[in-house]
């Protein structure tokens, strides 16, 4: 439209929200040419298809609109054919499973007395065994709303979702600011209403002018390579970490184990796409749950050359090792909240990944392998903690090479970036 420049870029904010607030589905929600509005949903079944299309055309307009009650003089003209003005004659929704026409109407006011925009909170509830949305207003709204039902008790007070009548129940006492809308709804249909209204109502009517459905093959096959580079990657470090720290590296091998089931499993749990991006996130994970256990590990053995016995120098190594493992995690958890903040589709999976890994990592490095290792030693089946070293020199004085490692960063960097 030319008097809204931005009206696209709203719409495209809205529908982020309505269809993938978390961004773990990875949907690609982009501006393609004028006034057009690209979507592209990856892994999707025709139902899931069939629900998204519903809940990003509707508008999502919530309005509050008084109604004749039925001794008034305006519902008496409209029942005997006359125009009443300022009214008209809208019917009620009908119910699950009616058949035919509705057969229930209002005599609803022209004018709009409140509007979505001031609802503070949208929420599940229950009206007996019947689902029904409940609402909160907003400072604003919650005196609105309570100026409006003081003033107008006995009168029916209409609740409109995109022009659709669901109720019109009458005032019998001033509202504070709160209340249900009843339909005769499904619990699915309280869902939907819910992510349609939370996420606003949106600027201008959408309208479905292409849809495509591109086959599996080209998307399956990438997945299968970034899975099979991930799995070829993962096997080196869990050989290499079970060769060079011997059994205790086959305990932060299950460990990792752990990680990796727990991560999928909330990944599972959010309803999230398996994606390049994600996969990323996860290999990462595995890096930095090795990075954990290869701290903690050469802690012990620093601890263990200064003469401890074996539970001593690990309880010395995990106290030691803490500080570094906490901090590594939570600045790279900072970087994906970031992430997940202001990024769109991909980057979002990503981050999303990142920050679950990055959460459980620190519980499976932390405890759970400390909680077997002390199983072990109470069992009496660790007697000495056997690992190879193939670096003897451990005190390298990194910084009087910081020029040469910088410049060797900042290419791998640049280069990551241009390939």
């Amino acid at each position: 439209r030319e008097d809204h420049p931005g009206i696209t870029k709203e719409i495209i904010e809205v529908l982020k929200k309505r269809i993938d607030p978390q961004g773990v589905i990875e949907y690609r929600i982009q501006e393609q040419g004028s006034h057009r509005i690209l979507i592209q949903v990856p892994g999707a079944t025709k139902t899931e298809i069939e629900a998204l299309k519903n809940r990003i055309t509707r508008l999502g307009k919530l309005e509050f609109r008084l109604a004749a009650s039925g001794d008034s003089p305006e519902y008496k003209d409209s029942l005997e054919g006359k125009q009443a003005p300022g009214y008209y004659k809208h019917w009620l929704r009908k119910k699950k499973g009616e058949e035919g026409e509705a057969n229930k109407w209002y005599l609803i006011r022209n004018k709009t007395e409140i509007s979505g925009e001031h609802l503070a909170r949208i929420y599940a509830d229950r009206k007996g065994i019947e689902p029904v949305v409940g609402f909160e207003f907003d400072a604003i709204g919650k005196s609105k709303f309570g100026q409006l039902t003081e003033r107008n008790i006995g009168k029916p007070l209409a609740i409109i979702l995109d022009g659709t009548l669901y109720s019109a129940p009458v005032i019998r006492d001033r509202i504070p600011g709160s209340g249900i809308i009843e339909g005769n709804f499904t619990q699915d249909e309280v869902n939907e209403l819910i992510a349609i209204m939370r996420a606003g109502s949106l600027p201008a009517d959408l309208e479905l002018e292409m849809e495509t459905m591109v086959g599996p093959s080209l998307g399956r096959d990438s997945i299968n390579r970034g899975l099979l580079a991930g799995a070829i990657g993962g096997a080196f470090a869990i050989l290499f970490i079970g060769i060079y720290y011997m059994g205790v590296g086959w305990v932060a091998n299950s460990a990792n184990a752990l990680n990796i089931f727990l991560i999928v499993g909330a990944m599972a749990l959010l309803d999230a796409t398996t994606t390049l991006p994600g996969i990323a996130g996860l290999v990462l994970m595995i890096g930095m749950g090795i990075d954990a256990n290869v701290l903690i590990f050469e802690r012990i053995r620093e601890e263990k050359a200064k003469g401890k016995p074996v539970r001593a120098a690990v309880k010395a190594g995990y106290e030691k090792a803490f500080s570094a493992i906490f901090d590594s995690n939570v600045t790279t958890l900072i970087t994906g909240v970031i992430l997940a903040a202001v990024g769109t589709g991909p980057v979002k999976g990503f981050a999303w990944t990142l920050i679950l890994g990055l959460i459980i990592n620190l519980f499976t490095a932390i405890f759970v392998t400390r909680v077997i290792y002390e199983l072990f030693l109470d069992l009496n089946w660790i007697k000495n903690f056997s690992m190879f070293k193939l670096i003897g020199i451990s005190n390298i004085r990194f910084i009087n090479y910081r020029f040469i490692l910088v410049a060797v960063s900042g290419a791998c960097i640049i280069g990551g970036m241009t390939t």
